[in-house]
């Protein structure tokens, strides 16, 4: 089996951070004890010698030459040895493994530092020797990346958001793990984080903020990451249009491997809502309705699932009264179909009540 080669090349000391972490996640913990320079030197499996015939028989040449007793010892040893063999076998290949791995993963300069005739752990010293930084110098690294990764946003555009958040991300991880206080003290990084996207998402900086000062403890930087996702979902959908796809069942939707949002799950409640429609043989009229949703569809026309009305359900009446006109009043019919609907698919009423909360929380 080739050997995996690590996604970064250790060229610099910023590199190592992330060199090291590739090479140590493919290493299980019994053979890294035998690399490991800063550890306690550990030897290697002895190759285990083969057992011989003249051992139990004087001058036996064959299996034959030996008596009955003697076969069952000869037997013995060599089952032990075929088992020490192949234990011994299995890590010689992988330590020849990651030693392949850590020559495919260095810049040239590097691999001059590594004499062919050195041990594996030999070469992990020399590479931590000659690359890892100081505590200094990454202290200094990691504020820098923290300090470019809360840049303000300008603009809204998914290709400006999308990308920003996920720098943001990377960015706490790797600083959580380079112990920077910043990201330690949720006061800092989450402020931080609220001063950054306040320009274009003022309502959701100002709801994490107010959770801040009532004393939020436990919240991590992923459920941040995610809820400001979703909140950029709902507020831009027409920005991230072209980024939402459907894999498998409705409740497989994801956004960019991300979570759901709540533009996905309208498209997964269409579908179903679709579905059931078809599957009722006694209402034709929305069966024909739902015939003609692809047309409606490639007009650029959606279907609410709430109502069946075209438009987005964000924008239903029956869903939001607040986007109602003053003198529209829906009739008890509507009504009554609209809370049948809500009853009878889990789905739908989950994305109405999470609609609706959303424009609580802009009010």
């Amino acid at each position: 089996m080739a050997p995996q080669v690590n996604s970064t090349t250790l060229t610099h000391p910023e590199d190592w951070e992330n060199w090291y972490r590739d090479l140590r996640s493919g290493i299980l913990p019994e053979i890294w004890q035998i690399l490991d320079p800063e550890g306690e030197e550990k030897s290697t499996l002895p190759k285990p010698e083969k057992p011989m015939f003249t051992e139990y028989h004087t001058g036996a040449t064959r299996f034959s030459d030996l008596s009955q007793s003697e076969r069952k010892d000869f037997l013995s040893a060599q089952h032990i040895y075929e088992s020490q063999l192949k234990e011994y076998n299995q890590q010689a290949q992988k330590l020849l493994d990651i030693r392949n791995k850590i020559h495919l993963s260095v810049s040239d300069a590097k691999k001059a530092q590594l004499p062919i005739e050195k041990t594996t752990r030999e070469w992990v010293r020399i590479l931590t020797d000659c690359t890892k930084p100081s505590v200094a110098m990454a202290i200094r690294t990691a504020g820098q990346r923290y300090r470019n990764s809360i840049v303000p946003i300008r603009n809204t555009s998914a290709n400006t958001v999308i990308p920003w958040i996920q720098e943001w991300e990377t960015a706490m991880a790797e600083d959580i793990r380079a112990n920077l206080t910043q990201t330690l003290n949720i006061d800092i990084w989450l402020g931080d984080f609220c001063t950054a996207i306040r320009g274009i998402a003022e309502s959701f900086a100002t709801a994490y903020e107010l959770k801040l000062s009532e004393g939020t403890q436990g919240l991590s930087f992923q459920a941040v990451g995610s809820a400001f996702r979703s909140w950029y979902s709902i507020r831009h959908p027409t920005s991230i249009a072209g980024k939402l796809t459907l894999r498998g069942g409705a409740f497989q939707a994801r956004f960019a491997g991300e979570h759901s949002t709540l533009q996905e799950v309208a498209e997964a409640t269409n579908q179903e809502t679709s579905k059931t429609t078809q599957d009722k043989s006694e209402n034709h009229r929305k069966r024909h309705r739902s015939s003609t949703s692809a047309t409606d569809r490639q007009r650029g026309k959606t279907r609410c699932p709430a109502c069946d009305q075209l438009h987005e359900i964000t924008q239903c009446w029956l869903v939001v009264e607040a986007t109602r006109p003053p003198d529209w009043k829906p009739s008890q019919k509507r009504v009554d179909e609209f809370e049948k609907r809500l009853k009878k698919q889990k789905s739908l009423a989950e994305l109405v009540k999470r609609i609706r909360k959303e424009h609580e929380d802009q009010a």
